[in-house]
């Protein structure tokens, strides 16, 4: 069953879905709402950030992530080329 979106979030939230179609296996997709206060404090963002989108992996017990550095947040196409890039070593990634 599908999460209750705002409405200026559901075209973000069908992108991920698909795009977590294409990645299926790699990652996981989830989603937060803009009161995950510590969660966004974790992924070093904030409220106004969103929408916005992150890839967290650990390598040798560190937390790493990669922020989307994308201009549509729509496009399923455009996430997963972000995880393919991340996941080929074309991004440099921040750490925690």
């Amino acid at each position: 069953e599908r999460v209750r979106q705002p409405a200026k979030d559901v075209g973000v939230v069908r992108a991920m879905e698909d795009a977590a179609l294409l990645d299926r296996g790699k990652v996981t997709f989830i989603t937060v709402s803009r009161e995950e206060y510590r969660l966004l404090t974790y992924l070093n963002s904030t409220v106004s950030d969103f929408p916005s989108a992150h890839l967290v992996t650990m390598k040798n017990h560190v937390n790493y992530y990669y922020k989307y550095g994308g201009k549509s947040f729509e496009d399923a196409g455009a996430y997963s080329g972000f995880i393919q890039k991340a996941m080929g070593g074309e991004l440099k990634p921040h750490l925690f």
